[in-house]
Order: C-alpha cells, then sequence, then structure tokens
C-alpha cells in the first residue's frame, strides 16, 4: 500500500463531475488522533482504499436531467479493513447512472482495527442515509425512495443498518440528525457475516425490504448466512427476494464476474418496481 493521496474520482460519461462530501463538519463520533483519511493501493487488480478514519460519501448525479430520483447508497467490501472498487461502484455506477438513480458511494471508517471499524462503520451508514435524505431536494432525490447496496462486509453493513434502524432525534441542534436513518430498502451480495450468525441481527416489520443474492461456492461468505436473513425477513413479514444462484464464489456479483451473478443489477431493478412501483426506465447495459 502506498500513502500518497487517492486520485480523484473519475467522472462517468453518464454522470456529473462526481465530489466527495465530508459526512461531518467536525471530527465524528468516535473518531481516532492522527487516523489518515485513506491510503490507496491495488490488490489482484482491484484498487482499494484503506486506512479510512474519516468518513465520506462520493455524489454522482446523472447527466440527464430529472427530479425525484432514486438514490442508491453503494457500500464496498473489504473485510473492514479496506474498501474495493469506489471508483466505479463495483461495476454499477454507469448503469445505475444511465437509469437515472442518483449514486452515492459510501467511504466507511476502517480503522483502528476490523471490529472497531464495523462498529464505526454503522455510525456512518445512519449519518450518510441522514444526510442524503436531507439534502434530498438539493440533489434531486425522493427522500422516500433511499436504497443502500451493499457487497460482502458492506452487505454485513447493510444488513447491521437494516435492523438499526430510527426515525431520528427531531430536538437535535444537527438538522441531519433529525433525518431517518432508515434506507426505504437494501440489497445485501454475498453478505459476509462476520463472527455473528444472522439471528443476531434483529430484523422487525420497520424494516426495508431486501434484496439477497448468495453463491453456493462461496467460502468466505456462506449461502446459509443468506438463508438465514431471509429466513429472519420472513419471520418478521417484510418482503426479501432471496437469489441463490450455484457458483461465481464471492465475486459472483462484482464488476469482474462473467457468470450468472453479473446480471445481479438488473433483477435487482427489476424486483425493486415491485417494492416501490415507479416508471423506471431499466437499461439495458449491465454491469461489466
Amino acid at each position: 500500500m502506498g500513502q500518497s493521496k487517492p486520485k480523484p474520482i473519475p467522472a462517468s460519461p453518464f454522470g456529473e463531475k462526481p465530489s466527495e462530501i465530508l459526512l461531518w463538519d467536525t471530527e465524528p463520533p468516535g473518531f481516532i488522533e492522527g487516523a489518515h483519511k485513506a491510503w490507496p493501493g491495488v490488490a489482484n487488480g482491484v484498487r482499494l482504499v484503506s486506512r479510512i478514519g474519516i468518513p465520506s460519501i462520493i455524489l454522482h448525479k446523472p447527466l440527464a436531467p430529472g427530479k425525484n430520483r432514486r438514490a442508491v447508497i453503494l457500500c464496498p467490501g473489504g473485510a473492514y479493513q479496506a474498501l474495493a472498487s469506489i471508483d466505479n461502484g463495483n461495476g454499477t455506477l454507469d448503469p445505475f447512472l444511465q437509469d437515472g438513480f442518483v449514486v452515492i458511494v459510501l467511504k466507511y471508517r476502517t480503522v483502528p482495527n476490523p471490529k472497531q471499524a464495523e462498529i464505526d462503520a454503522l455510525v456512518d451508514a445512519k449519518r450518510a442515509v441522514r444526510l442524503v435524505r436531507h439534502r434530498a431536494a438539493e440533489w434531486d432525490i425522493d427522500p422516500a425512495q433511499i436504497g443502500v447496496v451493499g457487497w460482502s462486509a458492506g452487505g454485513n453493513l447493510t444488513l447491521n443498518l437494516a435492523s438499526n434502524t430510527d426515525s431520528g432525534n427531531p430536538q437535535d441542534a444537527d438538522p441531519i440528525e433529525r433525518q431517518s436513518c432508515r434506507p426505504d430498502f437494501v440489497a445485501m451480495l454475498c453478505p459476509w457475516p462476520t463472527t455473528r450468525p444472522a439471528s443476531a441481527y434483529t430484523l422487525s416489520k420497520d424494516s426495508p425490504p431486501a434484496f439477497i443474492a448468495s453463491a453456493k461456492d462461496d467460502k468466505d461468505a456462506p449461502t446459509r448466512f443468506a438463508t438465514g436473513i431471509a429466513a429472519s425477513y420472513e419471520k418478521a413479514g417484510v418482503p426479501c427476494n432471496l437469489w441463490v444462484i450455484e457458483e461465481g464464489g464471492h465475486r459472483a456479483f462484482s464488476f469482474d464476474s462473467t457468470g450468472e451473478g453479473s446480471h445481479w443489477r438488473e433483477r435487482f431493478v427489476e424486483w425493486l418496481q415491485t417494492v416501490a412501483p415507479r416508471n423506471l426506465r431499466l437499461s439495458t447495459t449491465s454491469a461489466p
């Protein structure tokens, strides 16, 4: 890993110039003195960012004009130690923008260690949803159409968020904290269990509807964890779509997948129409 500053995120041909926005104007809750903002690196051809101590979001707005858009907050994976493919949203940035979504990539904290980062990342994810909802009108977003999508550890974070939502504190001095942190829909792709079983995440009737995808040959995120999440959703009486494929491993739903899992985004958008109907043009461009 190098220690140089991360390169600017390039603009998508289907989006405006992206902007990076800190989640807090001051130090985030639990800030660690001397924590780095980010260290860039590459592993197995995948761009990684590690040692994130100051969380932020990267905002991508579609070039095509529009109002009251859906928004997706993307949570990359990386075992709570690094974040992978933040520059292209794990291959989904362009097609989501083509479909008229506002895309927000969440750079959640990965320091000082994975266990603490798991706790801090939940704080960051809640803040990200609140921030997007607070600025929804400014960013042409429908505040009731904000979703969260996560891969691997990002899928774990998405589950953690779905089971820890609140409606905000109307008395808070910070107007962002007055907003609800509940996503309107979520997707968990090859959700990673860390050290806890699915039953440790308490879902309720207020949890957001979920799209869950898993590959049977995924050794890092076993399908039994995904099926356990789906069982908890069924018990809570909340809509959930579980899609299990035979093979593809832990990268079955990543940007470089060429198998059945590479079509997850199209399936997700079609499912989204059933839980949150809206006239939405589905791009024929699949994730790279």
